[in-house]
C-alpha cells in the first residue's frame, strides 16, 4: 500500500496528465502538427545536464514534463493535419488502452494462465487481425507482438532460418544456430575442364581448381522494406543474401488475373522466382521469400495477393 503523501501526489499528478491529454484531444484537429523552433529550443533546454543526485518526486517530474518537455514533442500527431509515416494514427480507445496497460504493467514472456489472461488476450488480439485480413486462424499458431516492422521481420527471418537449417542436407540432424552457431557456405565442385577448355582459377597450394561457395541460405524478394536488410544481418544471413528479383510488369499481372491488380509493380516474376528456386535446390541451399504487399514510401499496394 502506498504511502498517504504517495497517494495524493500520484492522484494529483494524475488529473494533471487526464487534463492535459483531455485539453489536447478536444483541440487536436486545430493544433499545429509541429512545434516551433523556439519551442523546440525551450524544451532542449529544459533537459538536465547530467543525471540529478536525487530524485524530483512524482509532482516535480510531471510539471516538468507538462511543462516543458510537451512543448517540444508533435503536438498534432494523431490529428486531422499531421502527415504520419508509421505512427500518428492512435484512435481515442487504442490511446485510453495504452494508459491502461501501462498502469498495469504486464508481461507477455511469462505466461501463468492460473494468474493473469495477459498472454490469451494477446492472442485475442492476433486472432482479430487474422479475421480481419481474412486469414484462417488456424494458419498462424504460432505468433507474438512484435515492437514493429524490424523486430517482426528479425522474428520472421531468424525462424525461417532455424527451420531450414533443422533439415538441411549438408549438415547434421538437428542443427541450430543457438548450439553450432552459423553454418559454412556451401560448397560448389567444379569440374575439371578439359584442355580445350579456358582454364579456372587454381588453389596455388593443390593447383586443383579452386572451390566456389554460396552461402546456407538466401533471401528472395521485391522491393524489399529496408528493415528486410536489416533483419538478414541481424540473423547472420547477410545483406548480400537478400535477392531483390525484378518485378513482374503492370501489364502482365494484368494479363495474368484479367485485372488492373498490381500497377505498382510488386508482384514476382514468377519465372526469375523459379530459376532462383532451381538452383537453390541443386546446390541445397535454402531459400525465404518474403511477399512485399506494400511500399511505404509510395504508399503503393499490391492488390494482386488479396486472394
Amino acid at each position: 500500500m502506498p504511502a498517504t503523501d504517495d497517494a495524493q501526489s500520484f492522484q494529483h499528478s494524475l488529473t494533471q496528465i487526464t487534463d492535459h491529454l483531455n485539453h489536447r484531444f478536444k483541440s487536436l484537429n486545430n493544433t499545429p502538427p509541429t512545434p516551433t523552433r523556439s519551442e523546440l529550443d525551450s524544451a532542449l533546454q529544459a533537459l538536465p545536464l547530467e543525471i540529478p543526485s536525487r530524485g524530483l518526486g512524482t509532482s516535480e517530474t510531471v510539471d516538468h514534463l507538462l511543462g516543458d518537455i510537451t512543448k517540444g514533442l508533435l503536438k498534432g500527431h494523431a490529428g486531422s493535419r499531421f502527415f504520419g509515416l508509421v505512427t500518428g494514427g492512435v484512435t481515442p480507445a487504442s490511446q485510453l488502452a495504452d494508459v491502461l496497460g501501462t498502469s498495469y504493467d504486464e508481461s507477455l514472456q511469462i505466461n501463468f494462465p492460473d494468474a493473469s489472461m495477459a498472454v490469451a488476450l494477446e492472442q485475442k488480439a492476433l486472432d482479430m487481425v487474422l479475421d480481419l485480413l481474412h486469414i484462417p486462424v488456424e494458419t498462424f499458431q504460432g505468433r507474438s507482438v512484435t515492437t514493429g516492422a524490424t523486430a517482426s521481420n528479425i522474428m520472421g527471418l531468424a525462424c525461417a532460418r532455424d527451420a531450414l537449417l533443422l533439415n538441411a542436407k549438408h549438415l547434421p540432424k538437428g542443427y541450430t544456430i543457438a548450439e553450432h552457431g552459423f553454418p559454412p557456405a556451401i560448397p560448389i565442385p567444379i569440374p575439371v575442364p578439359s584442355p580445350s577448355r579456358t582454364p579456372v582459377l587454381t588453389s596455388p597450394a593443390t593447383d586443383a581448381p579452386a572451390p566456389s561457395y554460396v552461402p546456407a541460405i538466401k533471401v528472395i524478394t521485391v522491393k524489399p522494406h529496408g528493415s528486410i536488410y536489416k533483419a538478414a544481418a541481424v540473423t547472420g544471413i547477410g545483406r548480400m543474401n537478400v535477392v531483390d528479383l525484378p518485378a513482374t510488369s503492370a501489364a502482365a499481372v494484368d494479363e495474368l488475373v484479367g485485372q488492373q491488380a498490381d500497377p505498382w509493380g510488386l508482384g514476382f516474376d514468377l519465372a526469375a522466382l523459379e530459376v532462383q528456386l532451381r538452383d537453390a535446390e541443386r546446390h541445397g541451399q535454402g531459400v525465404i521469400v518474403v511477399v512485399t504487399l506494400g511500399e511505404v514510401n509510395t504508399v503503393s499496394f499490391s492488390a494482386f495477393y488479396s486472394d
